[in-house]
């Protein structure tokens, strides 16, 4: 079979995480995207263009580092819309 596919044939998508890069199960990732006013949201159904991250904190802390989002989101995103993001997942998320 070719593709992503578990033993049992059904498909998976697979996305890229925005902090360390490794394609992972869509199931696995938090899907973020902008919101109305232009902050960075977790939005699961979101609409749109977005990206992906594990739900780690190496990955979040690799997201703040990296400089390409413009390829997820289109937009740029500042440092100060990453940090803002990532300190209320991880008030929301223990690992």
């Amino acid at each position: 079979m070719i593709g992503a596919a578990s033993a049992s044939g059904e498909h998976r998508p697979q996305r890229t995480c925005l902090g360390c890069g490794d394609k992972d199960d869509q199931i696995n990732l938090i899907r973020i995207t902008i919101g109305a006013d232009g902050e960075l949201i977790s939005d699961p159904r979101g609409y749109g263009r977005g990206g992906y991250l594990h739900h780690r904190h190496d990955c979040w802390q690799a997201f703040l580092r990296r400089k390409n989002t413009h390829r997820a989101f289109r937009v740029n995103i500042g440092k100060e819309a990453k940090q803002k993001f990532i300190q209320i997942l991880s008030e929301g998320y223990r690992e």
